[in-house]
This record gives C-alpha cells, structure tokens and sequence, in this order.
C-alpha cells in the first residue's frame, strides 16, 4: 500500500485526503494480521511530498510553497519516486518476510521535527539530489555494531561482512575479538555504557579501520521480570545505562566521525517500547527512549547529510529468549499465538532489515521506526492471532 504521513499528521483542508490515507493505514494493518495465516503479507509505506513532475497529478502541488516544504524537512528536500519503489521493493521481497502489518515512513525526517521554527536552513533553487539519485560510492563501509559478539548482533556483523563492508564488532564478551577476526574486521572489548570506554574505543576503530560511517545500537539487557513495586532503582539505572545511555554515548562518539550522504545511525528497539508489556517496566522505557532518541537525532543530524532509524524485533529466535524461556519468564508457545504469522524470528530478519535501512536504497528514511514482529504489533484484537497446532 503507499500511504502518506497525510495519514498520520492532521492536514489542514485536505480532510478528506488525509482521512482515505489514515484508513489505508488501518486496512493494512488489518489485513496485514487477516492474511498471515494464508502467507499473504501486507506493508504500506508512508511518504512525505515528493518532487512534483508533468503528470496530471502533480499539477495540483503548484499550490504548495515547495522552497517552505523544504525547510519543513530535516534533510531539506522533497523525495524522489525511485526512492518510493526502492522502499516497497524492499517491502515486497523475501528480505523482509517477517514484516507485515508495518507502516514505514519514507518521509527525510519530517515526522520526526516537532518544535518551532524551520528543520533546514534555506536552500536555493532546486537540490541536486532531489532530481536524481548520486552516483553510488561502491568503496567499503566502515559498519561499527554493539552487542556483536553473538545472537541478533553477529547475524548483523555476518551480513555487512557478506557485502564486503568492514566490520568493528563491539562487546563486552571478549570473544568478540575472534568472531570479528574471522569476519575480516575487528573486535574490542567495551562496555556501552562506561562512557571513558566509549571514547576509547571508537577512536580506536577510526585509527583501525577508518571513519565509522554507519553504526547498529544492537547491544541490549534484560530487565528483572519483578512487579514495579519490588523494582530498585539499581534495577532500573542498570538497564537504562546499556540499552539507552549506551546508544546515546556511541552515536556521539561515532557522528564526527560520519561523512554527509554516508552516514546512518540503526538503533535496536522493541515492540515493549511500542505498547506496555508489564512488568517489563525499565526494558519498555528503555526502548521507548530508544526510538524518541533516533528521531531526535533524525531532525538534528539531518541537515548535515546523516540518517537515523530504528528497528523494533517482536520475538527472535536468539539465545537470549530461549534463556528467558528455560527460566520461565515467557511461554513459547503462547507467545507464537500472539503473533499473526504464529512462529518467532530468526536474527537473520532483523539483519536484513538492517541492511536496507543503512544503504542508499533507504536514502529517504529518516527517524522512521520499521517493525520486524511478524505483525505483533499490528494486531490490536481479542483473542489468539494465529492457531497454533
């Protein structure tokens, strides 16, 4: 489906516009949950205005202040149609098999700016970029991921490498180091958020590898799983400091680093930051932070040529659910009668997500947040979303 942030946003005298666009948003998440069991998935994208062209339909925008709409946009220009069919290609491809029910927003940033004043400075005449898409720079990136050294993170590090990008693997579990060896990269050591160690560290990577020109937030913990009321504040500092003080000091180790048109920011959050998921109360704040964080970065780094997005994973087949598992804290079984295509993730879905979301084919999402849950979040009824046999 192609909906539009017309959908999501109000829209002053484009009532009825705006409206069809935030019913097309539901109907796919409806579907999206509807026709899992039968293998049909079921996406939207949502853009902001693109570059207008000759075609009758694009005769209207001649009403639109297109140099304002410019500044409205943290990346200061309107988008481009193949960076539209780029996003639903990614959509409608096997790449992303456990997306479904998922609005994402292909937008330069726009719903992520929400403060007076202008996103973007002034630009004259009409950007480059917004007439034609840059020649692609096939030169190797330098990829940092944290949280590496094993589950969703090494699946990440695995399929950067594949590409041939230059992997800096980054963990507190030392055996990061020779994972990251055997990928042609390298691997350090470090606690995410022992902010010393940061610093440390990514200089160290630059004086390794080079410039770090995208960087995954992967690295994450689990809460207590105790009621709020037996929850200590070192519950709930400890969580916090790696899952959003750690993404917040890496992000600001590695942006001077970043080259403009080159540099992208993925952090990790979850469905528990989209919706409650009691008593995981500091894990579910943590997330949520994570994914304000990203659009806060999107509206701030935006002018200056760098991308931000977030990627939430539902359940994901990794070492550390089959642990929560094993020490009774979720039920497998009931867990997959709540998601609409009835089965877990596997780490590989999220890398794939990833990947698209840090390359050019994804050079208009800025701040957007993509759900890799296999619909979770799209279901919003009573009952079992999938039969489970």
């Amino acid at each position: 489906m192609t909906a539009s942030l017309a959908g999501v946003l109000g829209n002053p005298r484009r009532n009825a516009y705006a409206a069809s666009k935030a019913a097309l948003i539901s109907l796919t998440r409806s579907l999206g949950c509807e026709w899992a069991a039968r293998g049909i998935r079921v996406n939207a994208i949502a853009p902001a205005m693109c570059a207008p062209d000759e075609s009758p339909h694009s005769r209207p925008r001649a009403r639109a202040d297109l140099a304002a709409v410019r500044r409205r946009i943290p990346m200061g220009r309107l988008a481009r149609a193949d960076e539209m069919a780029s996003a639903i290609r990614f959509l409608a491809s096997d790449k992303a098999r456990y997306v479904t029910g998922a609005i994402l927003g292909v937008d330069g940033g726009w719903l992520s700016f929400n403060q007076p004043g202008e996103a973007h400075p002034a630009v004259d005449g009409v950007p480059a970029d917004e007439l034609v898409r840059p020649a692609a720079d096939a030169t190797p990136r330098v990829i940092a991921i944290t949280g590496a050294a094993g589950g969703i993170g090494a699946e990440i590090a695995e399929r950067f490498a594949s590409q041939g990008d230059r992997v800096a693997l980054i963990d507190r579990d030392p055996s990061v180091v020779a994972r990251a060896a055997a990928l042609g990269g390298k691997g350090w050591t470090c606690d995410v958020s022992d902010e010393a160690a940061v610093s440390v560290t990514f200089a160290a990577i630059r004086e390794a590898l080079g410039p770090v020109d995208v960087l995954v937030n992967n690295a994450a913990i689990a809460d207590t799983f105790k009621p709020a009321a037996e929850q200590t504040s070192a519950d709930l500092d400890r969580v916090m400091e790696v899952n959003l003080t750690g993404p917040f000091l890496c992000a600001r180790a590695a942006i001077p680093q970043m080259r403009p048109g080159r540099g992208v920011i993925v952090n990790l959050g979850s469905i528990a930051g989209l919706a409650p998921m009691a008593p995981r109360h500091a894990y579910g704040a943590s997330k949520a932070g994570v994914d304000i964080l990203t659009r806060c970065l999107a509206a701030e780094l935006g002018p200056q040529g760098l991308r931000t997005a977030t990627v939430a994973p539902g359940y994901i087949r990794t070492p550390g659910v089959a642990a929560l598992e094993e020490g009774g804290h979720i039920d497998a079984r009931t867990i997959r009668a709540r998601i609409p295509m009835g089965d877990l993730g596997r780490p590989r879905d999220i890398a794939e997500a990833i990947v698209f979301l840090a390359s050019p084919a994804a050079s208009y999402v800025n701040g957007t947040l993509l759900s890799v849950d296999g619909g979770w979040h799209a279901f919003g009824s009573a009952g079992v979303a999938s039969q489970q046999d």
